[in-house]
């Protein structure tokens, strides 16, 4: 197979699993001293972020690494919503994507102000990409 016709397969793979809810990207757009903002894009459609501020991947106060990690689909025991569980964080336990409107709201975890409409787009489970 020629190099052409892998990237052709690779593009069209990837599209596949944008398209089915299994791949989210979250982009970073803007540091304040107290939030970052951004955006998650899934399946062609954009939804805001709230998270904490970076502080060197500090528990409960800094908003967790780039990278790219797992996510499953979870009931909170908390409350009973539902949210995304994110697995592979160095140094970090119960990371979460959540409802949430205020960084207040949060301990380290990745917050949308429309979450249940995101979450209906999900598959059960896939990979988070979080660039900056």
């Amino acid at each position: 197979m020629d190099k052409t016709k892998k990237a052709v397969l690779l593009v069209q793979a990837t599209r596949e699993l944008l398209n089915d809810g299994r791949v989210i990207i979250l982009e970073r757009q803007v540091n304040y001293h107290n939030s970052t903002l951004g955006e998650i894009l899934v399946k062609g459609k954009t939804f805001d972020t709230i998270e904490l501020p970076w502080k060197d991947n500090k528990k409960n106060i800094s908003c967790i690494p780039p990278g790219v990690y797992t996510w499953q689909k979870i009931k909170r025991t908390s409350n009973g919503k539902n949210a995304l569980y994110i697995r592979g964080v160095k140094d970090r336990t119960e990371i979460l994507i959540h409802y949430g409107t205020m960084p207040q709201h949060s301990e380290g975890c990745i917050l949308l102000p429309q979450y249940e409409r995101f979450h209906t787009m999900l598959n059960t489970k896939g990979l988070l990409y979080i660039c900056h």
